[in-house]
């Protein structure tokens, strides 16, 4: 399997062009994130539907059905790590625009000074605190799930398509 990091490339935005940068960058800043919640729950609401359509109890691994469901999973999962690891506080994720647009302007400009060093606190924080991302992240995870109110049957589904054996 090839993995690649930081294919990803951030939109070039030019602040200069908003009438009030810092709050519009804030809105911007957001609008990947919200995206990214916006497609866990598209996920889910197919999921459900689903789930409406199929019982639970027939829908078995390996079938097609069971499949989709899978990868709706994976599309509610994906997107909801996504948007909680982009609001991570540190440049140059998105989270550290939004913080910056809350900030006090005082503030908010001894933070941007510290953007250069961001990739490497990132860095940082993969090697030691890699462990602290995997809970940080579960916990909305978890939260939406339980927003999903799916059936103990459903709830099954969903679990054994988060970890295929």
């Amino acid at each position: 399997m090839d993995v690649h990091f930081g294919w990803a490339k951030p939109v070039p935005v030019d602040p200069l062009n908003f009438r009030n940068p810092k709050k519009d960058m804030l809105v911007v800043a957001l609008a990947g994130p919200v995206s990214n919640i916006l497609t866990a729950i598209a996920a889910a609401v197919i999921l459900k539907t689903l789930f409406e359509n199929f019982a639970p109890a027939s829908i078995l691994p390996g079938s097609s059905i069971y499949v989709a469901a899978q990868m709706l999973v994976w599309f509610m999962y994906i997107g909801i790590v996504l948007a909680v690891f982009n609001m991570i506080p540190i440049p140059p994720l998105d989270g550290s625009r939004v913080l910056y647009g809350l900030l006090p302007d005082s503030l908010a400009l001894r933070y941007a000074k510290f953007e250069t060093y961001g990739i490497f606190i990132l860095f940082a924080f993969f090697i030691f605190g890699g462990n602290f991302i995997g809970y940080f992240i579960r916990i909305p995870i978890v939260i939406f799930i339980e927003i999903c109110n799916f059936t103990p049957q459903e709830l099954e589904i969903v679990i054994r398509a988060m970890n295929p054996s």
